[in-house]
């Protein structure tokens, strides 16, 4: 599965309880990919049911949703692994300096 620009919606809210409650009232009315941001939340939820809240503006709080038919479930566990590989070749783009070799 690739994704172009055109293909993401994003979603920004001043402030929402948890932005993966909020992902799935977006997902069923959007595209299938949508990344929803907030600048806090007050009752956010983590991996595992872990509560996430976040009440200082700056950070970054969101959740990136999709529907994703090519994957099969048997691989659905693989998708945080992926999607940190790739968020950590995007920081590596802009800002090199974060891998220093020793």
């Amino acid at each position: 599965m690739s994704i172009k620009k055109t293909d993401l919606n994003i979603i920004d809210l001043l402030e929402c309880d948890s932005t993966n409650t909020q992902i799935w009232k977006h997902l069923t009315t959007l595209q299938d990919i949508v990344l929803l941001r907030t600048q806090t939340q007050s009752n956010g939820k983590g991996r595992h049911g872990r509560h996430w809240v976040g009440d200082t503006p700056g950070n970054l709080y969101c959740t990136l949703g999709f529907s994703p038919h090519d994957v099969s479930r048997q691989h659905f566990q693989f998708i945080p692994l992926i999607a940190g590989v790739a968020l950590m070749r995007v920081l590596l783009d802009l800002w090199p300096e974060l891998y220093e070799k020793e």
